[in-house]
């Protein structure tokens, strides 16, 4: 039995809907996981600049956060481990050194480069910007999250229900052991 002109026409067009929306997630998909190549790559080399140089450049740190927020909204994190040494005198009178570390986040980090002095009526006064000054042995850790994705989000919703915050990156280096430059 032959359908009538009008299903034919109408499966036609469900059909072709549907495939069209499947190239366009898969092409989607493709351009997301190039995003999150590039945002890893350059997370990976402002660490590893970090360390060579021994400092956290300001201005560098502000190119880093342009070149991540062109692709959407993301949050970026900072964290410095500082080694610290500490002088310890043991039972028996010996004397040693403790180390440990300090932990700094994003914020103390960012009051150091960019203090609020530096600001009057909400307006930059002072364009040059303090570098986060480093030693041999700490630690800096980059952490990217996107908030929130169109594309991939879509999925996480369909599948999980939520479209959370998703990680792309966190990398992390040490002072005076750099590797992949």
């Amino acid at each position: 039995m032959k359908m009538p002109n009008f299903l034919d026409y109408l499966f036609g067009f469900f059909i072709s809907t549907l495939v069209f929306f499947i190239v366009l997630a898969v092409v989607l998909f493709g351009v997301e996981s190039n995003v999150n190549s590039d945002i890893k790559h350059k997370a990976s080399k402002f660490v590893n600049e970090s360390c060579v140089s021994g400092k956290l450049d300001a201005d560098g740190f502000l190119d880093f956060t342009r070149s991540i927020h062109k692709y959407g909204n993301y949050d970026i994190e900072i964290s410095v481990d500082k080694v610290r040494a500490y002088p310890a005198t043991e039972q028996n009178g010996n004397k040693r050194i403790r180390t440990g570390e300090d932990t700094y986040s994003t914020d103390q980090i960012m009051d150091a480069m960019y203090p609020k002095s530096y600001k009057k009526d909400g307006q930059w006064v002072n364009p040059q910007y303090q570098d986060y000054a480093l030693n041999a042995g700490d630690s800096i850790t980059v952490t990217v999250v996107r908030k929130r994705s169109i594309t991939s989000g879509v999925y996480r919703v369909f599948f999980n229900g939520s479209n959370a915050n998703t990680v792309i990156t966190r990398y992390n280096n040490v002072v005076g052991y750099s590797y992949g430059m």
